[in-house]
């Protein structure tokens, strides 16, 4: 039950940032950093678990 919370919480954290480099544009650069470090790590990890 815990994983689903954090999973919850992590997916409005990430809408949220999306919506930042969207829309708001508050700290732009911090925000986009974030979100290329999220993308690298998806795509780092994923693939390790495909393999």
């Amino acid at each position: 039950m815990i994983k689903r919370i954090i999973a919850w919480i992590l997916l409005a954290g990430f809408i949220l940032l999306l919506l930042n480099l969207a829309i708001f544009r508050i700290y732009w650069e911090i925000s986009l950093t974030v979100y290329i470090f999220i993308m690298l790590i998806y795509v780092f990890f994923g693939l390790s678990k495909r393999q």
